[in-house]
């Protein structure tokens, strides 16, 4: 009898780990794909051409360079770890690589019922540059908030 129930434990247990693996593969591919889109639209070389002519504009440049992940450079995740909380299951962790110039890493959040990723850089220089103003400060902060929101309601375990 001891056996059996043994036995019954640990396969619902590797049920539940295979489930929560196809989670975070997904989750995984999903984040990838979050950060290609934000990389396809880096204007990297066409401000460094530009800098090049224009000694003024290499701020800038740098700043855009330095700004998203370059995701042929390689991802490393960590602190991934699947939560259950009272909203759903989600998948919440740290994305690591680089930049067209130096490092970068962010945390995330991969919210299983609709398949979306909220991403928090850990920096964003050209939203924060001078030459974004009110309004690339302005949004830093809404995307910082939308990160800590859902992070709040999915990545925190359930208190009872």
């Amino acid at each position: 009898m001891k056996n059996s129930i043994l036995l019954s434990l640990l396969l619902c247990s590797t049920s539940l780990y295979a489930q929560d693996q196809a989670l975070v593969d997904n989750a995984k591919t999903a984040v990838i794909a979050n950060l290609k889109s934000r990389d396809a639209t880096n204007k990297c070389a066409d401000f460094m051409r530009v800098a090049a002519a224009d000694e003024s504009k290499k701020p800038l440049a740098i700043a855009t360079c330095d700004n998203t992940f370059a995701v042929a450079n390689g991802l490393t995740f960590s602190d991934v770890k699947v939560v259950e909380s009272e909203s759903g299951k989600a998948v919440c962790g740290v994305v690591s690589g680089k930049t067209h110039l130096s490092k970068i890493g962010a945390r995330f959040v991969y919210i299983e019922k609709n398949k979306v990723v909220t991403i928090k850089p850990s920096k964003q220089p050209v939203m924060t540059s001078s030459a974004a103003g009110d309004f690339g400060r302005n949004q830093v902060k809404i995307e910082n908030n939308q990160y800590n929101l859902v992070s709040t309601a999915y990545c925190q375990p359930p208190t009872n």
